[in-house]
């Protein structure tokens, strides 16, 4: 397959608060991945193309939508797959999921039917469609004019994949990352599980997903 088998988590602000066990949950079910935790000082001292608009948004505390635009930006130069933090491993990742150089995940096909989400996301290196993210991100005169969701977020990945539909793209299901949405719909089917998702951000607790216990 071409996307590299590397797993990408960002946790960005308080590191006390890092949901370790969540990310250890992908070092356990996949050892033959390697696990590369983004947090802090990355964020600080790499060159990010983006930097203008990240400074912005952490001063406003908007520390998801950097995050957005610091995941576009590592799958854009490294590739591989990247998970939010607030996603926890189920069962080991199957080399089927990746089939294709753009795999991407419907939100909730029946709750926000046709938002794709980016809460995982693959990609094989320098892919056209990631650059494309970073640079509509880049030639905004604001990045806070609207919320991260819509400018930075799921709007962002769902416009950019409907005006480029010749990339080789694999759309995944959403409960193979996310059977339970925030709206709390559950997937009741016997399909494939691979991880859950507790939407902390979005659920407005970010920094208590360390408190969550997995069962």
């Amino acid at each position: 397959m071409s996307i590299p088998k590397v797993i990408h988590v960002i946790w960005v602000g308080d590191e006390s608060k890092r949901p370790n066990h969540f990310i250890n949950s992908w070092v356990d079910q996949n050892p033959d991945w390697e696990v590369k935790v983004w947090g802090n000082d990355i964020l600080a001292n790499h060159n990010w193309y983006n930097a203008k608009h990240i400074k912005t948004l952490l001063e406003c505390g908007r520390l998801d939508g950097v995050s957005d635009m610091m995941r576009y930006e590592i799958l854009f130069i490294e590739g591989g797959f990247y998970v939010d933090a607030d996603c926890y491993c189920i069962r080991p990742l199957e080399d089927w999921l990746f089939d294709s150089d753009i795999c991407l995940g419907w939100e909730h096909e029946q709750m926000r039917p046709g938002l794709i989400g980016n809460n995982v996301m693959a990609a094989a290196p320098q892919q056209e469609f990631m650059a494309k993210l970073i640079e509509r991100i880049h030639n905004r005169e604001s990045i806070t004019d609207g919320w991260p969701c819509h400018i930075t977020g799921p709007r962002l990945v769902t416009e950019i994949h409907q005006e480029n539909p010749q990339y080789n793209y694999t759309l995944w299901p959403s409960h193979y990352f996310t059977p339970v949405h925030n709206t709390g719909a559950r997937y009741t089917g016997q399909g494939h599980v691979f991880a859950d998702h507790v939407w902390g951000t979005t659920k407005g607790h970010p920094q208590s997903v360390c408190d969550i216990i997995i069962d």
